[in-house]
């Protein structure tokens, strides 16, 4: 198999970010054994994986748990979804983002908005004992015109 062609990509519905590869051993025919095999990490033990997508190495961040929320990096993922593809991961102590796009412009924009839910939870957290004291005042007054 040293003159195989690897080719990433998405095969029998597996998805490219699981990493599934297809292994072209250039042999043809129905006698013969398949022309691929379809191959789960091969590649990543190769250390090659990030370089076979979308023809470069990924972007790849990590990401410290007790910083940033699993909400707060979902929400940031869920946004640049419309400009590239990512996969997200996780270790004990880090979330592992993976961008396919090494574009400049794209980590300034992963940053923001990294930042903007940062902030955005933070903020949330410190309003939360007054949203809820007026909630309260709110459900006790709707309360009292109910029962008179």
């Amino acid at each position: 198999m040293l003159g195989a062609h690897i080719h990433y990509g998405a095969f029998f519905g597996a998805a490219p970010q699981q990493g599934w590869v297809k292994v072209d051993t250039g042999e043809s025919g129905a006698a013969k054994s398949p022309s691929f095999f379809l191959v789960k990490k091969f590649v990543s033990l190769l250390g090659i994986d990030d370089k076979l997508r979308n023809g470069g190495p990924m972007n790849k961040r990590r990401l410290a748990k007790d910083r940033y929320s699993e909400l707060v990096v979902r929400n940031t993922l869920y946004w640049l979804t419309a400009y590239t593809e990512w996969t997200l991961d996780e270790e004990e102590d880090n979330w592992i983002v993976q961008l396919s796009s090494n574009d400049p412009s794209l980590q300034a924009k992963f940053d923001a908005l990294l930042n903007d839910y940062l902030l955005r939870e933070k903020l949330s957290l410190k309003t939360e004992p007054y949203r809820d004291a007026i909630t309260s005042a709110v459900l006790k007054g709707i309360t009292e015109r109910l029962s008179s």
